[in-house]
């Protein structure tokens, strides 16, 4: 039997796929707040207000929101959950086939690993706007998004080229779901510019069409879930080169 440890659990959303979760051999487990146990295999933060959004969790989870929006949809991805379900429930069958295929993800080494990932990138850019709060100086956090979808391999080797290309203060790195960070302390508006055309001219280089949006700190927001939201506020790289 498996089992998904749920926060904040209402038994009158879950009856129904409960029952059907029991028959598929996962138990559907209500948890106190932050509560973390031996032999939970997935968990599920069930949400119900925008504040509810503000995870740092180090174990595989699932985010099931009545509140449906691409932004908080991508958010949830950000933050290393592994899927995002919206509720009422209309469709049981799939919702549960999309339960069963999480609980799934989380016995390999690989989601474990994802989740860790983006919770140390995100710590990162934390501790970094913090500074920037601190010191009170700009920065900036840009998406470099390349317009083919390229493998892992290929992605791994462009990320290393870019950091090569970059001041050691300056930081660039690869979510699990392909999108590339760069976090640049100590940039202006003219400073944004000219590392974002670097990045961009280094990749036509090599023949990855690509374009970059930024969001600069305090201006476009004052956390990182703002300036994620606020992308190409400062800068969209597509304007620049018209």
């Amino acid at each position: 039997m498996k089992t998904i440890g749920i926060y904040n659990y209402n038994k009158k959303d879950f009856e129904q796929l409960e029952e059907m979760l029991k028959q598929s051999g996962i138990l559907l487990k209500p948890l106190l707040d932050k509560q973390t146990e031996e032999g939970i295999d997935l968990y599920a933060f069930n949400i119900d207000s925008e504040e509810g959004f503000e995870i740092n969790f180090d174990r595989p989870f699932i985010i099931i929101s009545s509140i449906n929006d691409s932004t908080n949809l991508r958010k949830s991805l950000k933050i290393g959950a592994l899927d995002y379900i919206h509720k009422p429930f209309v469709d049981l069958g799939l919702i549960l086939k999309r339960l069963e295929r999480a609980v799934e993800k989380t016995s390999s080494k690989e989601a474990i690993t994802d989740v860790s990932i983006v919770n140390k990138y995100n710590k990162i850019i934390d501790i970094e706007i913090k500074r920037a709060h601190r010191g009170k100086y700009p920065l900036c956090l840009g998406n470099v998004v390349l317009e083919a979808k390229l493998n892992d391999e290929v992605l791994t080797k462009l990320v290393t080229k870019i950091k090569g290309a970059l001041r050691e203060s300056d930081s660039c790195m690869l979510y699990p779901n392909g999108d590339i960070y760069l976090l640049i302390p100590f940039a202006d508006e003219c400073g944004i510019i000219v590392v974002a055309r670097k990045v961009i001219d280094l990749l036509n280089s090599w023949d990855y069409r690509s374009y970059c949006l930024c969001a600069n700190f305090p201006r476009d927001g004052e956390s990182r879930e703002e300036l994620i939201s606020n992308f190409g506020r400062s800068l969209d790289t597509r304007e620049l080169y018209k």
